[in-house]
């Protein structure tokens, strides 16, 4: 999958509703923009508006109060109309949520008489690290807090929210060329002030009107339709960026940087990423009428400084759900400042979800200015692969911070499934890039409890790509989704080739006679069931149907009374006699163990021969080692283990060996249940306590991934495990076996390893990092 192969086509749009969308670039597929906005609710079921107020014990004037409002909003995309939209041009056509790039968010009253201030009113940098969509917070003077806090009580105040954003696309093709001096030809567009922002309406007004009176030189035959389209999205991606508005009122604006001198020529026809904004608003008072005002509404009191100390507070804008970011943080540096303070100060800040806050308490000089440096960092962990990365490090002198997630040097691919999808469905994901000496794998998992995960990669990571595989509830078929990019992404229904409706053309041949043919059809799940009528004179016809799921979304034909086989979606019918259905009787043969292995055959399935293993394996990271990271600070521990239940390659070697037999027989895992998969540890007197539970994937490799933190006793026992230390660490595999197999004991039977073992000659080493 090439970059552009991820990004809407803005030359090829499609009718859906009021929303945008647009066809894939290179790929059947419908991305959305969101059509409107609703205040999130939150995992505990509360509306995701909070305004907390704070006050200092130790002042309690105007100035030892302050008030945080924080904002979580959720989009709303018009997927079922983009799909129905998008299937009516192209068949199989799936429909997908657009990721948001980069954005701005403001509170927005109508009128003077609010009694808010312009700072409470000013745009504030927009993060998308909330499950439903964007989050911003921001503080607030004493005066405005209690102003809103009024407003949340009495909802007395008419309050909105307002969201600037862009998107990325491919720019729309024409044949054509263009030359021109970029800077002479933004100064003309931009006017006086060619510094100063434009409306990107504007721009495209100004270059349809003024396009033979611009200094630009156009050759070829482009198509003048929507070459000032293509021109103005072209100079946004090239010169431009987004700025906030100087209003609420007023459209999207992009700030133009100065370009390098000299002229430039630009092939028309081919495609150029580029970035389109977009505003959408919405009515938080009617968003926010009849809640509690204690869910909304909270007063807390900071405890007082010791004497000679000042404070920062510093606040990350998050996913709360992450994997393989086993720390985050920040680092507060104040240089030395002699005589009074010979020696310099660093304050590290650890951020911990869901709250991601911490405190930086320093001891100044009497009378010395509170200025510092600040520096992200963030510890990534994919198996054995541990790194350590620094973001780059700014001056500041505000005791208030609030970072955003490209403050740090981790970037995430932020994945949101959809309720409806995980009532059918759980996901199984591997982000993998590529590193020297390999590719990195970090698996994850989407399911009802835990619909939303933030998976980590570094920032700089190249190759980076986003695996999926649905596995139904039902036990039906896994059924892999088109690889994604490392971004916020939105996983509904819809992204399924085999989900919503669906056209079957069905034909038949009536060479040898000229007797109509009736054909009953009907949908997996029984929808949409019809009969057809196919004579000589009218030999062919359509029929339609709706999956619900994309699990089921095959369907069956007949021409008697006996119903066909299942017909994938994306099957025509030609009819030229009935199909035979032979149903041939399973019939089992006798189980045995080999090295531990339970195997067994059935009669239906010749040269098959069923496995289930003997205990369970380590995850491989992408270089060939167990997927297992150690990180361990001065006060704990964190440990992640990637497991899975199936067949070493050594251990599949070894049973075909002693099989024996030509051609081989062919190894597959029985079709077995996990119930659940866990992490255990075992005290010094052999007494276990379960670290870490998964019900792992519902398919082979039966995957499963566990995070733990632990305190320095258990913390030391880890690391002694992944130094090859039996008897410490254990993974558990509870599975109900299937009665082909035979195997002793009624229901559930748990397979176990000793994570030692899969560290001899102490290999483990490499697997873990101390950090200070």
């Amino acid at each position: 999958m090439s970059g552009l192969d991820a990004l809407p086509d803005f030359g090829a749009p499609l009718r859906v509703g009021d929303a945008g969308a647009w066809r894939g670039f290179g790929q059947a597929v419908c991305h959305v923009l969101p059509s409107a906005l609703e205040v999130a609710r939150r995992p505990d079921g509360g509306l995701g508006v909070s305004l907390s107020l704070q006050r200092r014990a130790d002042d309690l004037g105007a100035g030892g109060m302050f008030g945080v409002l924080d904002v979580e909003l959720a989009a709303h995309y018009p997927l079922d109309e983009a799909l129905a939209s998008a299937r009516v041009e192209m068949d199989g056509a799936t429909a997908r949520a657009l990721p948001i790039e980069l954005g701005y968010a403001r509170l927005v009253s109508p009128g003077s008489a609010s009694g808010l201030d312009e700072a409470t009113l000013a745009p504030q940098p927009l993060g998308w690290s909330a499950a439903g969509g964007a989050r911003w917070t921001q503080r607030v003077d004493p005066a405005a807090a209690l102003r809103l806090k009024g407003a949340l009580e009495n909802q007395s105040l008419l309050l909105g929210a307002r969201l600037e954003f862009t998107v990325l696309g491919v720019a729309a093709r024409t044949p054509g060329q263009a030359s021109f001096e970029p800077a002479a030809l933004l100064a003309v567009l931009l006017g006086p002030d060619p510094g100063g922002p434009a409306s990107a309406e504007a721009l495209v007004v100004d270059l349809t009107r003024s396009l033979s009176r611009l200094p630009i030189e156009i050759a070829g035959e482009p198509d003048r339709r929507i070459l000032p389209q293509i021109l103005a999205d072209r100079l946004f991606g090239a010169y431009g960026a987004l700025t906030p508005a100087a209003a609420p009122a007023d459209p999207a604006r992009i700030l133009f940087r100065p370009p390098a001198p000299g002229k430039v020529a630009w092939d028309l026809n081919q495609p150029v990423v580029v970035s389109r904004a977009f505003v959408l608003q919405l009515d938080m008072s009617a968003a926010l009428a009849g809640a509690a005002t204690g869910d909304l509404v909270r007063e807390i009191v900071i405890p007082a400084l010791d004497l000679g100390f000042s404070q920062v507070d510093i606040a990350a804008n998050l996913p709360p759900n992450r994997i393989g970011a086993p720390m985050l943080g920040a680092r507060v540096h104040v240089g030395a400042n002699p005589p009074d303070r010979p020696s310099g100060i660093t304050q590290t800040v650890l951020f911990t979800p869901p709250e991601d806050e911490g405190v930086a308490r320093l001891r100044l000089a009497p009378g010395e200015s509170l200025a510092y440096d600040l520096t992200c960092f963030a510890v990534i962990a994919a198996g054995a692969r541990v790194s350590q990365g620094d973001g780059a490090t700014t001056r500041r002198a505000e005791a208030w911070v609030r970072l955003q997630g490209e403050d740090f040097p981790v970037a995430f691919g932020h994945l949101s499934a959809t309720s409806r999808l995980m009532d059918m469905a759980v996901i199984e994901g591997t982000l993998t890039w590529n590193e020297p000496g390999g590719t990195a794998r970090q698996p994850f998992r989407l399911d009802k409890a835990a619909p939303d995960v933030a998976v980590a990669a570094p920032r700089d990571a190249e190759g980076a790509l986003i695996e999926l595989a649905a596995a139904p509830l039902d036990g039906g078929e896994v059924v892999a989704l088109p690889s994604l990019a490392l971004a916020r992404q939105v996983i509904d229904l819809t992204a399924f080739p085999g989900y919503g409706p669906h056209r079957v053309p069905v034909s038949c041949d009536f060479s040898n006679s000229e007797a109509a043919v009736t054909v009953d059809l009907v949908g997996e799940d029984g929808a949409n069931p019809a009969t057809l009528t196919l004579t000589p004179s009218a030999p062919a016809a359509t029929w339609g149907y709706v999956a619900t799921s994309p699990f089921k979304a095959g369907w069956r034909y007949r021409l008697g009374q006996d119903w066909s086989s299942l017909m994938p979606f994306a099957t025509a019918l030609s009819i030229e006699s009935e199909p035979a259905m032979p149903q041939p009787p399973k019939a089992p043969i006798t189980p045995r163990d080999i090295d531990g292995v339970r195997l067994y055959a059935i009669a239906d399935r010749p040269g098959v021969i069923f496995y289930i293993p003997a205990a369970p394996s380590p995850q491989d990271d992408g270089a060939g080692h167990p997927a297992v990271s150690v990180v361990g600070t001065a006060q704990t521990v964190m440990l992640q283990v990637g497991a899975q239940f199936t067949l070493t390659a050594g251990t599949r070697a070894g049973l075909l060996e002693k099989l024996g037999g030509k051609p081989a027989p062919d190894l597959q895992p029985a079709p077995i249940s996990v119930r659940k998969a866990a992490l255990l540890i075992a005290d010094p007197h052999g007494a276990e306590r379960e670290l870490s539970t998964s019900s792992s994937s519902l398919y082979p490799p039966f995957a499963a991934v566990f995070a733990a933190t632990l305190g320095a006793e258990e913390g030391a026992r880890a690391i002694g495990a992944v130094n090859g230390a039996p008897g410490q660490l254990f993974v558990d595999y509870t599975i109900v076996p299937p009665a082909e197999a035979q195997m002793a004991g009624p229901g559930e039977i748990t397979r176990r390893c000793d994570l030692a073992a899969w560290f001899p000659a102490a290999t483990g080493r490499s697997h873990i990092q101390i950090t200070a």
